[in-house]
């Protein structure tokens, strides 16, 4: 059984990206023990909105490839297992795989590739690229598309993603911020 979307079965492969959040998730724990004044912004939002609603409220980073053979089954790789909330939502049956314990299973999906990046706003954190190297990095590698992940809570979804709308204009890259439960159809 292929994973639904809104109930419908789907034909085709595609990424789910169950959690698109730094390894602390949003809302971040240290906003809400020790709120500062103002508020956080983004960690508000995520306890306001309902999850399934809601692009600022982030899982740890983990995504599901629902890979469709030719004769219309589908497989299902799973990387990490965070899986409670979009399982469910887009009816997904079974697991096939789990990336980190069975490296075979992902190699029936040769044409995809993956650059895992994490980024915090400044450049100050040393192994975490900040938004403006991952952008240069970006020009460097030029993709037809790009979804950032690992966001932390000083990242809200809406207007970083209207300046990443206008950054993809001027250099010609589609770059937006992923989110929990985005599902991205792919043709193999």
């Amino acid at each position: 059984m292929a994973a639904a979307e809104n109930g419908s079965i789907q034909p085709q492969s595609a990424l789910i990206f169950l959690g698109t959040g730094c390894s602390s998730a949003v809302p971040n724990a240290l906003c809400l023990i020790r709120p500062s004044d103002p508020p956080c912004t983004v960690c508000s939002q995520s306890l306001t909105v309902p999850p399934e609603e809601n692009r600022n409220y982030r899982c740890n980073t983990s995504l599901l490839i629902d890979y469709c053979k030719d004769n219309g089954a589908h497989k299902y790789i799973i990387f990490r297992e965070q899986v409670l909330r979009w399982f469910s939502h887009y009816r997904i049956p079974q697991v096939d795989s789990n990336f980190f314990n069975d490296k075979g299973p992902a190699t029936a999906v040769p044409h995809l590739g993956f650059l895992y990046t994490r980024y915090a706003t400044d450049g100050s954190h040393k192994v975490h690229l900040c938004l403006t190297q991952t952008l240069e990095a970006l020009k460097m590698l030029c993709p037809k598309r790009a979804l950032l992940i690992g966001m932390t809570h000083e990242f809200d979804h809406h207007k970083d993603n209207e300046f990443l709308e206008e950054w993809s204009r001027r250099e010609g890259i589609a770059v937006q911020l992923a989110h929990d439960g985005l599902r991205v159809p792919f043709n193999l």
